[in-house]
């Protein structure tokens, strides 16, 4: 595995494990990130993410049997961050081999309603605001990034409609990159290169073309560098055999990103995605010969 793949992935995959399609229950969930934070690909492990309505589980799976290295635990708070907030500092109380680090919260109706929200938030929390990148997200990112708070957006689901096309993740993209707003993804993202793959993982379950994860990666470090968002688009629907990966960064047909691009683009943009599968990432790497 050459230093550019490992840049590219580090601690880039929050395990939401809890989530459809995998909707494992909690014990299943607390196992599986166990297991995935002591294997060989445990470097490309990010948070466990937990809904806020269920740490009264987790709680219990972890204070019974303490993990080997404490978690970093991302909680999803939905509509209502500051209702949330009791239930994060009561578990970060309680619990000693876990800690949540990080919400996500739905952005609200409008600036000033997250103007509030925003507010509420203790310090010490890093905060991930999903906005809807159907309509035009350059404000409410910017307001994000005013309140130097987080992006997120969600790039797919358990339906076809519930996956933007590509169109729209450039434009997201680029908006974060120009409000300097890092950002992360959800959803959808099991699989590194963008295709055709099944909703579920039901017998039978109908295909849609699903964005890839490396796609993703790549087309924000470009973007980084300055892409238009014409290329990014192309950044995102492009094969992996488009992509020319060395030990001293990437190449796509004109243009060249270097390994040291690539963590600042990790750093300070594209910070992690989501997926239900820690396995599926892995495995499909492999075949690909990333890993």
């Amino acid at each position: 595995m050459v230093e550019t793949i490992r840049t590219l992935l580090e601690h880039a995959v929050d395990y939401a494990g809890l989530f459809p399609p995998a909707g494992l229950s909690m014990a299943d969930a607390v196992e599986r990130y166990r297991a995935h934070a002591a294997s060989p690909e445990s470097w490309m492990l990010g948070r466990f993410v937990v809904d806020v309505a269920r740490l009264g589980e987790l709680e219990g799976a972890i204070v019974y049997n303490p993990p080997a290295q404490p978690w970093r635990v991302s909680v999803l708070a939905g509509a209502d961050l500051p209702a949330a907030i009791p239930a994060v500092l009561a578990f970060n109380a309680h619990v000693r081999d876990a800690q949540i680090d990080s919400i996500e919260a739905k952005f609200p109706a409008n600036t000033e309603q997250f103007a509030d929200a925003a507010h509420a938030v203790p310090d010490g929390f890093t905060v991930y605001w999903e906005i809807n990148a159907a309509n035009d997200p350059g404000p409410a990112i910017e307001a994000v990034a005013s309140a130097k708070q987080r992006a997120k957006i969600r790039t797919g689901g358990v339906k076809e409609e519930m996956f933007p096309m590509v169109q729209q993740v450039a434009r997201f993209l680029r908006c974060c990159d120009q409000a300097h707003a890092p950002f992360k993804a959800t959803a959808g993202l099991h699989h590194p290169a963008r295709g055709a793959y099944r909703l579920s993982y039901e017998p039978g379950a109908p295909s849609a073309t699903m964005h890839g994860f490396v796609n993703l990666l790549f087309a924000a470090a470009f973007q980084w560098t300055g892409v238009t968002e014409q290329e990014t688009v192309d950044l995102l629907e492009a094969p992996m055999d488009a992509f020319r990966i060395t030990r001293r960064g990437v190449s796509w047909h004109r243009h060249w990103i270097s390994t040291e691009q690539i963590r600042n683009s990790r750093q300070r943009l594209v910070l992690s995605f989501g997926s239900c599968s820690f396995d599926e990432p892995v495995a499909d790497l492999r075949q690909l010969g990333m890993l």
